[in-house]
């Protein structure tokens, strides 16, 4: 159903208890939840994208705005700085994207020539995005979850690029298109891990909107010039030794390496401590999963 584009024991993506005034948010209980809830009430939830044939057709800019906000909330989430927008022209190529998908009913990376509704700029925009058979929101949520991409959760990996910087979406009724390729190659030190170490709603980890897609849901780490085959994972979950369900990631150009860890279950108002062991020493990775209702 979806597609995937293309060390010093720090964390990346280590939230702190403010965020800076980058929201105003505290990353209490409380603020955590709110964050969530926000991402889950946009202020433009219906694209108003219609058209026929090969047109392009236009988005409701507010609702081009939710997608990205969507984005951002899932960063804040992690910790990670926000995105913007990337401009009427990227947006433009997005949506040509979103309307190639959208006319072939299928997913291309690289179309040719030949596919339905080609444009040389939609094509482009193709190579560059993160592609789904769901419209803009949907889609940002079938990115985090990443069903059927068990060897590399590339979707989910580029949203959370530490370096992405600009992004914007292309969508149709049946389409999407995420442009995440503004940011620079993988060059970074540190981890940044899903969910990310301290507080974590609990209703991030299932599935959106009555959505389900008959397999777990996956936590992950992401690094630059790491070598997972060969580090040792302990989880403890309240003090209780868990034996995850482990899978080294294939690399990307936002992040060379990854491991997926796999649990049946994530009760609210548990407290895990993954504790990763390799070349670059220890690792230490804590999370608290609070119950916001």
């Amino acid at each position: 159903m979806w597609l995937w584009l293309l060390g010093c024991p720090t964390n990346v993506n280590s939230p702190e208890d403010s965020d800076g005034g980058e929201t105003g948010r505290v990353r209490d209980a409380q603020g955590v939840c709110d964050a969530w809830a926000d991402m889950r009430r946009p202020e433009v939830t219906d694209h108003g994208w219609s058209a026929s044939g090969c047109e392009v057709g236009e988005v409701d800019p507010g609702y081009v705005e939710s997608v990205r906000l969507r984005v951002n909330g899932y960063r804040w989430l992690a910790g990670l700085p926000p995105t913007h927008e990337a401009g009427e022209d990227s947006l433009r190529r997005a949506q040509e994207c979103a309307v190639m998908m959208h006319a072939a009913g299928s997913l291309e990376h690289n179309p040719g020539t030949s596919w339905p509704c080609y444009t040389a700029d939609g094509a482009a925009a193709a190579a560059t995005s993160n592609l789904a058979t769901e419209p803009g929101l949907r889609a940002i949520d079938a990115f985090m979850i990443d069903p059927g991409n068990d060897d590399t959760l590339g979707h989910r990996r580029w949203v959370l690029g530490p370096t992405l910087t600009r992004t914007t979406i292309g969508t149709t009724s049946a389409a999407a298109c995420l442009d995440v390729i503004e940011q620079p190659a993988a060059d970074q030190e540190g981890f940044v891990t899903w969910p990310p170490s301290g507080l974590f709603p609990r209703t991030a980890l299932e599935f959106p909107e009555g959505q389900y897609y008959g397999e777990p849901w996956k936590w992950h780490v992401q690094a630059s010039g790491i070598d997972f085959s060969r580090v040792e994972v302990s989880w403890t979950m309240d003090g209780e030794t868990l034996s995850p369900t482990t899978r080294v990631l294939e690399g990307s150009a936002a992040w060379t390496s990854g491991l997926s860890l796999e649990l049946p279950t994530t009760p609210s108002g548990t407290h895990h401590r993954i504790v990763l062991t390799g070349s670059f020493g220890e690792y230490v990775w804590e999370t608290e999963i609070v119950d916001c209702g």
